[in-house]
């Protein structure tokens, strides 16, 4: 991004940027804002963004991180809130068959819980699932049931 860009989009965040060397330092910016700022940023041909680095350092939000996506359609606003916390889960599931554990896993990820580890037996697995809090444990567990998973039993760590 150009210096002049820099100026734009700081312009835009209603902050007063601190120069360093003539250039602009976007995440002592937003640091020195201390409140909420605004990006605009570019959505790709898969639907993805990229949180600029310098948001990323101020929030402390590292690859592999898990980030709570909130949508209100109403306003048509989507907000990003990193997780700095999550709840292991596992799972003791009795299979009916090998290729159950394709709905399995995919279930869980579309729950939005990070698949942590699998131990596939004959007729039973034991999942690791990384969930966010207690209550999605239970309704992922619930959700598996309902597609006709038998969830023998479910803990926490």
């Amino acid at each position: 991004m150009s210096e002049l860009n820099c100026r734009v989009l700081v312009l835009r965040l209603d902050i007063k940027a601190k120069v360093f060397g003539g250039a602009i330092n976007l995440g002592e910016a937003v640091k020195a804002a201390g409140t909420s700022s605004k990006f605009i940023l570019k959505v790709d041909e898969k639907g993805r963004i990229t949180i600029p680095l310098s948001v990323r350092e101020v929030l402390n939000i590292e690859p592999g991180m898990l980030v709570e996506l909130l949508v209100n359609p109403s306003d048509k606003t989507i907000v990003l809130k990193p997780l700095t916390t999550g709840v292991i889960a596992n799972y003791r599931i009795r299979l009916r068959n090998r290729n159950e554990i394709v709905d399995i896993i995919t279930t869980i990820l579309e729950e939005g819980s990070e698949l942590k580890h699998l131990e596939l037996g004959e007729s039973e697995c034991s999942i690791g699932v990384l969930a966010m809090d207690n209550v999605m444990v239970e309704k992922l567990a619930e959700k598996l049931q309902m597609k006709g998973v038998n969830v023998i039993e479910y803990t926490t760590k």
